[in-house]
């Protein structure tokens, strides 16, 4: 094995115990985007204990800083695994296609692929991305040997003429490599934003934007997902599955909602069985279009006879500029609650909540909205 992946190797290993062992707890912004990690967890995979959802949270950050190394380590290619790479190779160096992928993995390490077999591509992210890692883009892919900065292209997804770059890139025979969980623009504006459809995901729905499909249809593209994960934590897995051709006697809107739709149903199970590797879970909130069952009903407090505690499952705390929050998993909600509030929330973990410490209205209103439980 090269002693450079064998370096790489035993960082790894090293990495995985420094963040394994994580005191989340200690640092603020780490608590709340925990918070959010476990609320997204709690909506789209239910199945999962929140009891694993700080360990979840741990690796979701050691997955981030793994691409961003794996990036500028092209060693890394030749011990991966790869799924029908042969025939994917073949069909992009034919057809210019839009290769569609999502932050799973190590997924930086396509552009690597792509350059190592000559695919000349564009990749399409935000512009704040580009400001923040555009050079370090150009930089790694040019030193891994991949013929330069003629073969890969960095497009602004949000700049106002960047379709029309796409459409001439595809024109010059390049690909586009699009994610389609990209981290871009607010919640609101999704929400209200004509180029997105609600997509099913696992156990809810998304805001997700269609502007792939319109972009495959117009440009009679085909698309190509393909996803990398960790099967172990030294075993990397590149997958390209079956090209997605447009269908040009369908109605455009209708076939770019199908399209997407198709796209997040390759990917769907992958995220349920690594959900530790999807970084999208820090920004899922954004997009998130949330269904709520019928909650059961909640006894009178006078015949809850077992100790009050906090929810811990479906509620967070965090402290912030010296402000108390109250964070509702059910809906990604923060809500500022006084200080006396918080400390008494926080403390009905370690002992037992005694009743008459607290207000009866408050007490009541903690316990009708579920704060409160009966252990």
């Amino acid at each position: 094995m090269n002693v450079k992946l064998q370096e790489h190797y035993s960082t790894i290993k090293s990495m995985s115990a420094e963040y394994g062992q994580l005191e989340i707890e200690k640092n603020t912004n780490l608590q709340r985007q925990s918070h959010l990690v476990s609320a997204g967890l709690l909506n789209y995979l239910p199945s999962i204990s929140y009891k694993n959802h700080d360990q979840i949270f741990r690796g979701i950050l050691l997955h981030q800083k793994l691409s961003l190394i794996e990036q500028g380590l092209p060693e890394v290619l030749h011990d991966a695994h790869y799924v029908n790479l042969d025939a994917a190779v073949k069909f992009l160096k034919k057809t210019p296609s839009i290769i569609c992928t999502f932050h799973l993995g190590s997924y930086r390490l396509i552009n690597l692929v792509l350059g190592k077999y000559n695919i000349p591509f564009s990749l399409i992210v935000a512009k704040s991305v580009i400001d923040k890692q555009g050079a370090s883009f150009y930089s790694d892919f040019h030193r891994a040997g991949n013929g330069g900065y003629s073969a890969l292209e960095l497009i602004d997804a949000e700049n106002p003429g960047s379709a029309l770059q796409m459409i001439k890139a595809i024109k010059k025979g390049k690909c586009l490599v699009v994610y389609m969980d990209g981290n871009t623009g607010s919640g609101h504006q999704a929400h209200r934003n004509e180029n997105c459809s609600e997509v099913s995901l696992l156990n809810q729905k998304i805001m997700a934007r269609t502007g792939v499909g319109f972009l495959s249809h117009l440009a009679k593209a085909p698309v190509l997902p393909v996803l990398c994960y960790r099967t172990a934590l030294t075993q990397l897995t590149i997958e390209f599955f079956e090209p997605i051709l447009p269908t040009q006697s369908a109605d455009r809107k209708i076939y770019s909602q199908e399209l997407v739709q198709q796209i997040y149903n390759v990917a769907a199970p992958y995220i349920a069985r690594f959900p530790q590797q999807w970084e999208a879970w820090l920004y899922l909130y954004k997009v998130s279009v949330l269904k709520q069952g019928g909650s059961e009903p909640i006894p009178p407090l006078q015949k809850a006879h077992n100790p009050l505690i906090f929810n811990r499952k479906w509620f967070g705390l965090y402290h912030l500029r010296n402000h108390s929050y109250l964070f509702d998993k059910h809906d990604f909600l923060s809500y500022e609650i006084p200080a006396p509030v918080y400390s008494f929330l926080n403390k009905t973990d370690s002992q037992h909540l005694k009743r008459e410490s607290i207000d009866v209205i408050l007490l009541q209103d903690l316990y009708r909205k579920g704060v409160l439980i009966a252990s």
